[in-house]
């Protein structure tokens, strides 16, 4: 917790310590591709209006979805499930079940594509993200704070684990802690230790933030923004594509979906943690 802390902190408080170096083209990354326009074009899913939403179950079955059908996604390949009598607004994956909510009814899709109600929230989440036991959502209250709750799958027991004036654009779990993005911050929050660290986000570095992925195996958050997708990694921050959208993080590498253009790729390991192989460092915290 304090080590994750402590590289953030250097990293989004000190931008006078950047230099720049020369920036990696797009056509130079080796990507995996899911959906493309050339794909998309040559089915029906070119009709399909996408939620702001991916999900990644335990199976590595990949999730997209409008707001009456699920679609799994292969390599240019995919398969429907058609929800029947009700809206999805927001959906995550937990383990290898999918949930989404249509109101304030949280419904639940298993493994064997079986459908039912889960729970009843108490309020109608704007959103909802998945951690490894919990279902983390977000409601507006009439005095216009924003509350983000933690549903914990096992006991079904909604927890309130942050309010504020500003709302949550992303959730991550991240060492042990829950990683909450901001338009303009990174929260911190340790709930065992109850400590919480807000950490600034330079937008004349990365431009407006909108989504977060982790990967805690290597110790790294990825953030999407305004002007491409950046690492944060072992001190020093890597522009590692000039392409944004929701992320996801699975084995092999960073997914990057942007559902205006329909596209679908990711980034392999390979090519995200051996930058100076691929020259995709543009910029360094000096020692």
């Amino acid at each position: 917790m304090k080590r994750a802390i402590c590289i953030l902190f250097i990293i989004l408080s000190a931008p006078g310590l950047i230099k720049s170096q020369s920036e990696k083209k797009y056509e130079d990354i080796k990507i995996d591709v899911f959906l493309s326009k050339s794909i998309v074009q040559n089915t029906k899913l070119h009709n399909v209006l996408f939620l702001n939403d991916i999900a990644l179950t335990d199976n590595r079955n990949l999730y997209l979805a409008s707001n009456n059908c699920f679609y799994r996604i292969g390599f240019g390949l995919f398969d429907e499930h058609i929800i029947k009598g009700k809206k999805i607004t927001t959906f995550c994956s937990v383990g290898n079940n999918i949930f989404f909510a249509d109101k304030k009814t949280l419904y639940i899709i298993d493994s064997n594509g079986k459908e039912s109600v889960y729970v009843t929230l108490p309020q109608t989440p704007q959103k909802i993200w998945a951690g490894s036991s919990t279902i983390y959502w977000l409601t507006k209250q009439k005095n216009n704070t924003y509350k983000l709750y933690g549903l914990l799958i096992n006991t079904k027991k909604n927890i309130e684990i942050w309010s504020s004036k500003r709302p949550v654009l992303d959730v991550a779990e991240f060492s042990g802690t829950i990683t909450l993005l901001s338009d303009n911050k990174l929260y911190i929050i340790d709930i065992n230790q109850k400590k919480q660290l807000e950490l600034p986000l330079k937008q004349e570095l990365l431009g407006k933030a909108s989504n977060i992925a982790a990967d805690n195996a290597n110790g790294s958050i990825f953030i999407s923004s305004a002007t491409g997708t950046y690492m944060i990694s072992q001190k020093k921050i890597t522009k590692i594509c000039k392409d944004s959208g929701l992320l996801c993080y699975d084995n092999d590498g960073l997914i990057i979906f942007t559902p205006n253009d329909k596209s679908l790729i990711r980034l392999r390991n390979e090519i995200i943690y051996t930058p100076e192989k691929s020259k995709g460092v543009i910029i360094e915290i000096l020692d």
